[in-house]
């Protein structure tokens, strides 16, 4: 049996999918196309992340074929993107300090860091969700997801 969307104690709902039936209607998927979704991920991904969206409730929206590729396009364009970014900037630390310059390694590192987690929360994001659409939008593959991006909720 799937539950109620999160709610604020107040009782009005507050995750991604009840803000867009409020504006659009029941079926706003309908109303908007691929670009917009992908605008909008990044408020979705961060929903995920804190919890606030059970994706069994909502998986007859995961399984919009549109609207899950693209899903899948940009967690994995952010993906590749921090992946890439994590990556120069250790190799740029690593050529100052082979050159020897002077640099402000606490600055370099906490970018690095930060690029990390968000490459790692992105990968959960792809891997679960192209899973997820391998194996014919079964909500089980979302579950796990959810519990992993726990930890990353600052990252996205």
């Amino acid at each position: 049996m799937a539950r109620k969307p999160h709610t604020q104690s107040n009782g009005r709902s507050n995750n991604y999918f009840e803000k867009q039936k409020q504006r659009f209607g029941p079926n706003f998927l309908e109303s908007t196309n691929a670009r917009n979704y992908q605008i909008e991920a990044p408020m979705l991904f961060r929903d995920i992340a804190k919890g606030n969206i059970d994706t069994q409730f909502y998986n007859n929206y995961f399984s919009d074929p549109v609207f899950l590729d693209a899903l899948i396009a940009v967690s994995y364009n952010n993906f590749t993107f921090h992946t890439i970014s994590h990556r120069s900037i250790m190799e740029t630390m690593a050529n100052l300090n082979y050159s020897g310059a002077v640099y402000d390694y606490k600055s370099y590192q906490a970018a690095s860091e930060k690029h990390r987690l968000s490459s790692e929360a992105y990968n959960i994001l792809y891997s679960h969700l192209a899973m997820f659409k391998q194996q014919n939008c079964n909500p089980s593959v979302l579950i796990p997801m959810v519990a992993k991006l726990r930890n990353y909720k600052y990252d996205i």
